[in-house]
């Protein structure tokens, strides 16, 4: 009965891997990130490739830049201010400031969506590279 568990936890991961490694990080359950012009044409996997190579898989920092932008922006938006972005040429104000609010919020449930689906792979990896009872690896 262990073996039937080990061979099973393997078959999952097995299962978890391939489905990762040939589908859109979608298959995770993540919404599609929002449209907005405050940022170019972002995609899952553009964001996993860029925390895995810039934070070594380390969501953490992404997520509190993201935040802070968040906070940022709010401020801003609280006392009637306008958000300029110089490399964009773009500036907003009212209640385009308050939709790239709104898209923010979106990106960081998006990002932590994708955080834990990440971490979900990882471990399914990790468990496909362990010792089964019979000596070997699953593979």
């Amino acid at each position: 009965m262990k073996n039937c568990r080990i061979i099973i936890i393997a078959a999952m991961g097995l299962a978890i891997i391939a489905a990762s490694s040939t589908q859109s990080y979608a298959m995770g359950g993540c919404a599609a990130f929002p449209v907005s012009e405050g940022w170019s044409n972002i995609s899952h996997e553009k964001i996993v490739s860029y925390v895995s190579a810039k934070h070594g898989n380390d969501w953490a920092p992404y997520l509190v830049k993201w935040n802070k932008q968040l906070h940022t922006m709010k401020s801003v938006y609280a006392r009637d201010g306008v958000a300029v972005f110089k490399k964009k040429a773009l500036t907003l104000k009212g209640e385009a400031l308050q939709r790239y609010i709104e898209d923010i919020a979106a990106r960081i449930e998006v990002t932590e969506c994708l955080a834990r689906y990440d971490a979900e792979t990882r471990e399914a990896r990790a468990l496909n590279d362990l010792d089964t009872a019979a000596g070997g690896n699953a593979q």
